[in-house]
Order: C-alpha cells, then structure tokens, then sequence
C-alpha cells in the first residue's frame, strides 16, 4: 500500500468502525509492538504496518498528523528498527507520553588493548576511556569516557573492529603516559540504541558524533543509571527528545 492508502486503512480501522473523530486515536510507532501496547496500557493495537524502514515510518507519521491522528511526535526519532506505525483509541486509562528508567551494570574487568581478544562474545554497552598506563593496585587510573558504544554482534567482534578503524585516530589525542581500555555492560533488550543515544547525549563523549546534539529513541524520555565499574561515566543521565522538525 500507499502512505495515503495505508492512512485511509487506518481511517477505516479507527473512525469506520469505532465512531468518533481521528484525534481520538493515537499513533507512534516502535520497534515492538507488543512491548508498546503493554506500556501504553491499550486494550488492542487496532492496526499496524510494518514499514520498509524508519524514513519511511516517518513519512507515514506525518501523513497521519495531516489526517488529524494524535500522534506522538517525541518517538519519530526512534530507533533505527522503529518501523512499525500503530494506532489505538485512548482512554482515561491509557498513557500516550511514555518514559522508562533502565539499570545497566558494567562488569569489574576492563580490557586494554592486549587483552580485547579476551572480551565475551554478549550483547550491551561499552565505554572506551583513555587513562593510565600505570596501573595502581592493578586499578586503572584517571580515566576519562572517550567513546560510547553499543553491540548486537558481540563485545570482541565490535570493540576489535574500533581497534583496527579506529584507534589510530583516537590515539592522536593521548598523551605518551595513557591508554584506551575498555568497559562493558551486557545489556540485551531490544531498547539498546535508545539506551546508548541517552548516554552519548548526557556523557558528551568526545569521538562519539551521533546524539551528542540531541536523544532519539523509542521513549519521550529515558533515564538510565549505571552501575558497576562505571569509571567516570555519570552514575545517573535522563534524555528527552527535544523535538524533531518536518
């Protein structure tokens, strides 16, 4: 279908069936359905469509706002895989604005460059930071965030591949006397990019150049505490999406 021939089947799903006006329904789009409804506290999604990506999603969403649909303009960011658009009839009981407050816990063992081979092949977050070479106690010492990152692949397969695009690079900045390592969090929820943006966004990581100027993701706001061997990473960030422009 069209994008104007899928509104007219929203249309048909929403006003045709169940009376009332579009503004009466409400429209986002998620990269999981079920998850959003749940949060939402919808009865039933009354009709969903899965588009071929999020450019795409965005299109049918705006289409939707000329069509006098509530829709929520904080999650059009989304995520890279939000591409299902779906909509529901609001009640006093459902939530349209929604936000979420995740914990991640990065592990005791960090990981210099010698030893990346060593790093598990699980799914999370990861921090690179620059510090020391000199370890104290065998503790690395003044560490700074450098770069913020998150995998579906695998920390040793995605942190191996920074090794060898990007190192070189990053390593122009460091004093004689420092070093990259890194920290991890496993963390395999289908929210990861949304938790990575939040704290890219919030850490103002130097190398990271994707959301340092503003969060997307599947929540209006999202607030991720971090636990663990943190390093200097901020124990506690909340984003919002600040706006996204037609």
């Amino acid at each position: 279908m069209t994008i104007q021939e899928t509104v007219k089947w929203f249309i048909e799903k929403t006003v045709g069936v169940y009376g009332g006006k579009a503004s009466d329904y409400f429209c986002s789009m998620t990269n999981n359905t079920a998850r959003r409804q749940k949060e939402h506290g919808a009865t039933a999604l009354l009709a969903t469509t899965k588009c071929s990506d999020k450019d795409c999603a965005r299109d049918l969403m705006w289409a939707l706002v000329d069509a006098d649909f509530d829709v929520d303009k904080d999650v059009m960011s989304g995520q890279d895989d939000s591409i299902h658009v779906y909509v529901y009839k609001k009640t006093p009981k459902t939530v349209q604005k929604l936000s979420r407050t995740v914990t991640i816990t990065f592990q005791n063992d960090w990981y210099c460059e010698e030893h990346l081979n060593l790093l598990p092949d699980t799914n999370g977050i990861y921090c690179c930071f620059y510090c020391d070479k000199k370890l104290v106690d065998n503790h690395f010492q003044h560490s700074e965030p450098l770069y913020i990152g998150m995998t579906t692949d695998g920390f040793k397969s995605r942190i191996n591949d920074h090794k060898n695009k990007d190192h070189d690079e990053w390593k122009k900045i460091l004093a004689k006397d420092k070093q990259l390592v890194y920290a991890i969090a496993e963390f395999d929820e289908d929210i990861l990019q949304t938790v990575e943006a939040a704290l890219i966004r919030e850490n103002h990581t130097p190398k990271n150049s994707e959301y340092r100027k503003g969060y997307q993701g599947e929540y209006h706001s999202i607030t991720v505490e971090c636990n663990g061997a943190r390093g200097s990473l901020k124990s506690s960030v909340t984003a919002t999406f600040v706006g996204l422009l037609k």
